[in-house]
């Protein structure tokens, strides 16, 4: 599947074209969207099927789902980033703006109906000093854990139906 980054609304400053670092990973998931999307938006439940996020703390108490606007700050892959939700499409689409110290992004993650399940594309990028500097490095590391994430992500989605975070 190529970059679907000409559909998606990125941030101005944080397009494909003005970032030093933009992926984009798809994987097959055998149940459909209406299963994947609950393990996406509870942002709570990300930590129990994906190790390498944690302490994610919604910045409004009572939002226990990702809607648009809803900000929470979170560690990935041993970095913390703040978030903001700006784009929100019900069971297709969701993406947040990331800042973190010296890097600021944009994830985009989409539900692709096929068949009896659906396509999950992650596409995300990153800019700033560290992105800039480190490049490769860090395009490698993002590569990888985008690639985690979809897995555990599949396997979550089509073992069990996602309960409450709490």
């Amino acid at each position: 599947m190529s970059s679907a980054h000409a559909s998606i609304p990125w941030p101005p400053e944080r397009t494909p074209e003005k970032s030093p670092i933009h992926q984009f990973h798809d994987i097959r998931i055998a149940a459909p969207a209406s299963v994947v999307w609950p393990w996406l938006v509870g942002v709570l439940l990300w930590p129990r099927y994906n190790p390498m996020i944690s302490d994610i703390a919604p910045l409004d108490a009572s939002a226990m789902q990702l809607a648009l606007g809803v900000s929470f700050q979170w560690r990935r892959g041993g970095y913390t980033l703040l978030s903001t939700v700006t784009d929100y499409m019900p069971g297709a689409r969701l993406g947040w703006k990331n800042d973190g110290l010296w890097l600021r992004g944009f994830q985009e993650w989409l539900l692709i109906p096929d068949g009896d399940g659906c396509v999950v594309r992650v596409e995300e990028t990153l800019s700033g000093f560290v992105p800039w500097l480190f490049r490769r490095s860090i395009s490698r590391a993002l590569g990888r854990i985008q690639n985690e994430w979809l897995e555990s992500l599949r396997q979550v989605s089509e073992e069990e139906a996602p309960r409450s975070a709490i």
